[in-house]
């Protein structure tokens, strides 16, 4: 690593930058190794050891949500933190941990987009019965890089698939806030949220009203309230489109992926879909349905 006119050198071929393994010679970043352990059968040993898989861009959340979707699982069982887990649970862990210390395998492109030219950001969400989710890329000059994705486990209490998928969605423009604010500097043109529930974008666009339910309802306003934000500060309006579960990234985040099923969908999950390199662009253009 060069830098101020002075080489450093190092006694591997990788770096560690803000808790990432960065490869200088590929321009790539990844998980730093963590061991699990499969023989843990505690509540409290396995949260602790899924909680030390370090990735706060959520790189590789495919696989590490499943872990909190476990100890989710254990929450709903009533399991106490340091009583023995059934043993389909063990075995899951199991085999999840085994999945969870290959992470530091995988590697992904460091360099997402130049700051000083104009980016479309397109997000897309999912959800299922056990998580939803959303992800951010950035694209520019027929180029897409993954930028951001989060996720969260559903509630123990069940909600209709239609209800999750809209979580998703507000997951995700409630979290946009703060990445424009991170990327205050950054030149954002256009903004897409992209959904593969036809439902969902049928609301979010054509403000229905006849919605009874009370929490629905509750979400559009925080909505409603979140766009205005958006447009106020930034000058930027949500389109919604609707894409097939096909072409939605997110959707990976609910499929229980191993490390080398996410290996096998790498240029899907850190690049989109393959229209992010159709210029100009101008998103998905599946016809929605109402």
């Amino acid at each position: 690593m060069q830098l101020d006119g002075t080489l450093t050198t190092y006694g591997c071929p990788c770096g560690k930058v803000l808790g990432y393994r960065y490869d200088p010679a590929n321009d790539t970043i990844g998980l730093a190794e963590n061991i699990c352990s499969p023989e843990l059968t505690k509540k409290r040993l396995i949260l602790s050891a899924a909680s030390g898989i370090f990735d706060p861009l959520s790189l590789c959340l495919p696989v590490t949500i499943q872990s909190r979707i476990l100890v989710g699982e254990m929450w709903k069982a009533g399991l106490d933190w340091d009583e023995p887990i059934p043993k389909e649970m063990t075995s899951n862990w199991s085999s999840l941990a085994k999945e969870l210390s290959q992470l530091h395998s995988l590697s992904f492109k460091r360099r997402v987009f130049n700051e000083d030219d104009d980016v479309v950001w397109c997000v897309f969400s999912g959800a299922s019965k056990k998580a939803y989710g959303f992800t951010l890329y950035a694209i520019q000059g027929g180029g897409c890089s993954l930028l951001f994705a989060k996720a969260k486990i559903a509630s123990l209490k069940a909600k209709t698939l239609p209800t999750l998928e809209l979580l998703a969605a507000f997951l995700a423009i409630k979290c946009l806030v703060n990445i424009l604010k991170t990327y205050g500097k950054t030149k954002v043109v256009e903004l897409y949220l992209s959904v593969d529930s036809q439902i969902v974008p049928a609301w979010l666009m054509f403000k229905l009203t006849s919605i009874k339910s009370i929490f629905v309802k509750n979400r559009f306003k925080d909505i409603e309230c979140i766009e205005a934000q958006i447009r106020e500060d930034y000058n930027l309006t949500i389109k919604y489109k609707y894409v097939p579960s096909t072409q939605n990234p997110a959707g990976l985040i609910t499929r229980r992926l191993t490390a080398s099923k996410l290996q096998g969908t790498i240029a899907f999950w850190s690049s989109g879909p393959s229209w992010f390199a159709h210029k100009p662009f101008c998103g998905p253009t599946v016809i929605l349905i109402v």
